[in-house]
This record gives C-alpha cells, sequence and structure tokens, in this order.
C-alpha cells in the first residue's frame, strides 16, 4: 500500500501541473519534458522521460499514456481521449487531479481508522513471544530466554506462515480469472463487519469515478464501465457493464442502476433529481461523498468491534505470563 499511495500522491501532482503548466502556455512537450526532472517515483519518470520524447514528435498523448495500462488505467485513458477531443485539456488534467486526490484521501482515511486494531493484532503475538521470553530469562538465563523466541517464531511459521501460504496461493490462482475474481470479491461483500466497508468503498469509488468521467465528457455507457473498473470490486465491474448495456438500449441511468443492483431507493431518487436538473455529475459527488463518510463510520465500526475481543485476548495472554512467572519463581525458591 506504501508504494501504491506514493504513485498515487505523484500523480496527482504530475496531472496538477501539467494543468498549469498548459494553462500558462507551454506546450505538452515541454510540460512533460519539466515533469521528467520533478517527478521521483521511478516508473512514472522513466514515462514522463519518454513521453515527452514521443510529444515532442506528435504523438498523442492518449497514445502514449495507453501503452502504460500499469500506471494509467483506463478511467485515465478515456478522459485524456475525451480532453483530446473537446480541447480543454487542461481542466481535464484538474479533473484528473482532483479525482486522484479525493482516492489517496479515502485511502489514508480507511489506513487512519484501522490503524489501531492492526497494532492491537500485533500486540497479540508480540506480547506472549516478549512476555515469554522474558520470564525464562528471569527464570532460567539468556539462552534459555532465545531458544524460547526461536521456538515462537516457529510456531507461528507452522501454525500461521504455511496456512497463509496455502490460502494466498488459493487466492491467487481464483483471481486469474474474471469468475474466480468475482466470486472472492463476492465473497468480500458477505463477510460480516468487512463486507459492509468494502460495499461502502467500492459504491464511493464507483460514483466519484462515474461523476469524474460524465463531467469530462465520456459516453454514459462508457463512463459506466470505467466507473465499474474503477471501483475494484469484480462483482461491482459485471453489473455496471449491465448498467452500462440497459443505457445503450435506451434506459435511464437510474432505471438502469437500479435493474443492476447499483443503487437503493434514496440513490435512485438522488439520480433522478440529476438527471431531471442537468446536475447528474454534482449528483454523484454527492453520492460518493455520502458514500465515503459510510465506509469511514463503517470502519470505526469494525475497528470497535474488533478492539474488545482483541484486548481481553491480550489480558488473558498476560494473565497467563504472570501466573507462569509466578509458578516458575516459587518452585525456584522451593528448590533452594
Amino acid at each position: 500500500m506504501l508504494f501504491g499511495d506514493r504513485l498515487l500522491r505523484e500523480k496527482t501532482a504530475a496531472f496538477r501541473q501539467l494543468a498549469t503548466m498548459l494553462a500558462a502556455g507551454m506546450t505538452l512537450a515541454e510540460a512533460l519534458s519539466v515533469l521528467s526532472a520533478r517527478v521521483h517515483e521511478p516508473r512514472l519518470r522513466a514515462f514522463f522521460v519518454r513521453a515527452a520524447r514521443q510529444a515532442s514528435g506528435g504523438r498523442r498523448f492518449s497514445d502514449i499514456l495507453a501503452e502504460y495500462p500499469q500506471l494509467f488505467p483506463p478511467l485515465n485513458l478515456a478522459m485524456v481521449q475525451a480532453a483530446e477531443h473537446s480541447g480543454r485539456i487542461e481542466e481535464i488534467f484538474n479533473r484528473l487531479a482532483d479525482y486522484h486526490e479525493q482516492e489517496y484521501r479515502v485511502r489514508l482515511m480507511l489506513s487512519r481508522e484501522t490503524f489501531y486494531p492492526k497494532v492491537l493484532a500485533a500486540a497479540i503475538f508480540v506480547i506472549p513471544v516478549a512476555g515469554n521470553a522474558i520470564v525464562r530469562w528471569l527464570t532460567e538465563g539468556t539462552g534459555a530466554a532465545v531458544i524460547s523466541i526461536l521456538r515462537a517464531l516457529a510456531l507461528l511459521a507452522l501454525v500461521g506462515g504455511i496456512p497463509a501460504l496455502a490460502l494466498y496461493l488459493a487466492y491467487r490462482s481464483l483471481a486469474r480469472s474474471e469468475a474466480g475474481r468475482a466470486a472472492l470479491d463476492d465473497v468480500k461483500l458477505r463477510l460480516p463487519l468487512l463486507g459492509k466497508v468494502v460495499h461502502r468503498s467500492a459504491m464511493a469509488r464507483f460514483s466519484r469515478a462515474l461523476a469524474t468521467l460524465y463531467r469530462a465528457g465520456v459516453a454514459m455507457e462508457k463512463s459506466l464501465e470505467l466507473a465499474g473498473d474503477a471501483a475494484a470490486n469484480a462483482r461491482f465491474r459485471v453489473v455496471a457493464r449491465e448498467a452500462a448495456g440497459l443505457v445503450r438500449h435506451g434506459s435511464s441511468l437510474g432505471d438502469a442502476l437500479v435493474a443492476a443492483g447499483l443503487a437503493d431507493e434514496m440513490v435512485l431518487g438522488m439520480v433522478r433529481t440529476g438527471e431531471q436538473t442537468g446536475n447528474l455529475d454534482e449528483t454523484m459527488d454527492h453520492i460518493a461523498a455520502y458514500y465515503e463518510d459510510e465506509a469511514a463510520t463503517a470502519t470505526r465500526q469494525m475497528a470497535v468491534a474488533i478492539v474488545p475481543v482483541a484486548v481481553i485476548v491480550a489480558a488473558i495472554v498476560v494473565g497467563v505470563m504472570v501466573l507462569r512467572f509466578y509458578t516458575g519463581l516459587y518452585a525456584g525458591l522451593d528448590g533452594q
């Protein structure tokens, strides 16, 4: 996540600077050349070096982006293509920067809200290992403490490492196919506590992407497909394509979202209001903000539910360690 966040931050800054330099009258090739010296992320820097060289030869920026799908997903490409067709390239670059900036804020919020449970989960392992080593050190010496730590690490590798590796390999195997990814993401949506967080986060990303694409001038059916990809959930991707097909055959956006299972009554009412007033992009931004708040609330609720369990487990572990310490201490005194 750390490296992904760094890439996202630098992409946001790069799009913002591109918009500023183009608005100031610089050519695209000149702006890309300046960015190649300012960007620090290695993959992004290599892209801008090559892009500046190719743009100076007259190649379109969207054609260059299309060769780097790992750095610039289809949503980025579609918006740049729309900008080139409409001539609003500075405006679209600013909108891309806004979109990525909001995505980074959501990631930061989720990371912040789950920090304490992560610390507690780590403490559940560290406390017994460290505590047992201290008890052995006090009662039996340094060698016994070192052996205790090594045994704990070996047990962790055996009990936790092998099952974790097996689960990871099974996950990777399933994730190779579209059906497998849809099944895995469907399971995530059904998990207690976590499922609500996954659903709210996916809806927020979907709504924000749809608003950004529609505002950039991308056709609605294409916007729905790309927003489904941006949701980062295979189940959302499938139903978003169903909604795009319905729109393509004449359905309104609200009816298509309901038929595909992407909208409840509240969202439907807001979308229909946006369609009637001509402010659909602003409406989708409001829906995204609502689901971002809901995702934050669901994450806090999950953390609140996890913390008491972790505290109880930690208390039991500490109690067992204290009991073992005094048992060993009294046994040593009796032996004397």
